[in-house]
């Protein structure tokens, strides 16, 4: 026969880890569900009801496709119908519009039982994580003080458009005039001033698929798909008198820029030859003032 005393330190310890286990669902940051193989909620755990879109007592029963965008129900019917056949994780992402805001999640899905048909959905909120790797590959790419891409990224576009058939491609190089005297003179934080201006012009005279790229302190290049050897000199005109029609009433030194454009008319793979040329025609301007 079974002791009382034995008996009821079970049951101490049962609802020991009842509440521990209680306080543990209570206060976990994810989403937990449980839904069946036909896509119904059979089970919700959740401190967060606004990602949920709708109340967690409202939803629970109801099928998936009552509660979540239509889009994200075929996603997940499909990854569910996938992890009952090979009882392998899925993990996916994606995201859902929240009061206006975007927010991403990651849904993990692991099968419970091997007899059952029910699966263990593990939703978390990962926008923070989203937003922290999208800036930081926005950085990899784009120049901090003028928001331009940067000299690692018109490298990669360079290489990449030796191959292109939007043939003719131009590059434009500019490098900003005596920028190192206003550094001298006037300090870096004036010479700040003057890319920033220079970056502002050229954002306003290129189209949205013209690539336009701050690649030194003092120097930009652009690459202009399907741009002929006359148009891009005609670009390189507006340029010149966009500058020279610059407010120049906080500047020291009056903002101008020395250019050089080549453009590659022929399938001949080297674009990297003419972004070279560019570079030398502009010392060449630059040497001539």
């Amino acid at each position: 026969m079974i002791e009382y005393k034995y008996i009821n330190s079970l049951l101490n310890n049962l609802i020991r880890q009842t509440d521990y286990l209680e306080k543990i669902i209570n206060n976990i940051s994810e989403i937990l569900l449980i839904i069946d193989s036909e896509g119904y909620l059979k089970d919700i755990w959740t401190t967060k009801n606004e990602d949920l879109i709708v109340d967690a007592e409202m939803a629970l029963d109801k099928h998936i496709s009552e509660v979540l965008p239509e889009h994200l129900v075929e996603k997940l019917k499909a990854k569910i119908l996938k992890t009952l056949r090979t009882g392998e994780i899925e993990v996916f992402d994606y995201n859902l519009l929240i009061d206006g805001k975007k927010k991403y999640f990651e849904a993990k899905l692991i099968k419970l039982k091997e007899e059952e048909d029910d699966i263990l959905a593990i939703i978390r909120d990962i926008t923070e994580r989203f937003e922290r790797e999208k800036r930081i590959e926005y950085l990899s790419f784009h120049d901090e003080l003028t928001g331009l891409y940067n000299r690692r990224f018109i490298n990669t576009e360079v290489k990449r458009l030796c191959n292109s058939r939007k043939l003719p491609i131009s590059i434009i190089i500019g490098d900003l005039d005596k920028l190192k005297n206003v550094n001298d003179n006037y300090g870096h934080t004036q010479g700040d001033k003057y890319i920033k201006k220079a970056s502002d012009i050229l954002k306003c005279i290129f189209r949205n698929e013209d690539i336009i790229a701050r690649i030194g302190g003092d120097e930009f290049a652009v690459l202009l798909p399907e741009t002929d050897e006359e148009m891009a000199e005609k670009i390189c005109d507006r340029i010149r008198d966009s500058f020279k029609k610059a407010d120049n009433d906080d500047f020291p030194i009056p903002l101008s820029i020395s250019l050089g454009c080549a453009t590659m008319n022929s399938e001949d793979n080297d674009l990297i030859k003419y972004y070279k040329e560019a570079d030398k025609q502009m010392y060449k301007n630059k040497g001539s003032k």
